[in-house]
């Protein structure tokens, strides 16, 4: 488990896969929002339009197959005023 903590909306995480070799070909990431709403960008890894989803307290999303080699994800600054989020990340690692 990665837990992430975004204290206001200056807090992010960049444009990124979670592809790492050692979580295999498909990873399977679930991913549980607790606190302050905040918009999750995904976009194609080639580039293009991305398309935004409010992840809101005790939202669960989950991405499989090939998710993480077709596309990138993000949760961008934003100047609204949120409050604190914490996100935990599930994820299966072989050593």
């Amino acid at each position: 488990m990665l837990a992430n903590r975004y204290r206001s909306g200056s807090d992010y995480v960049g444009w990124h896969s979670d592809n790492e070799r050692d979580m295999g070909e498909h990873p399977v990431i679930a991913s549980l929002s607790l606190g302050a709403s905040r918009v999750f960008r995904v976009r194609p890894r080639s580039g293009g339009k991305s398309k935004g989803l409010l992840l809101r307290h005790g939202s669960l999303l989950v991405m499989w197959g090939d998710s993480q080699s077709l596309f990138k994800h993000s949760v961008p600054r934003t100047a609204q005023p949120v409050g604190e989020r914490v996100n935990l990340t599930f994820r299966y690692v072989s050593t």
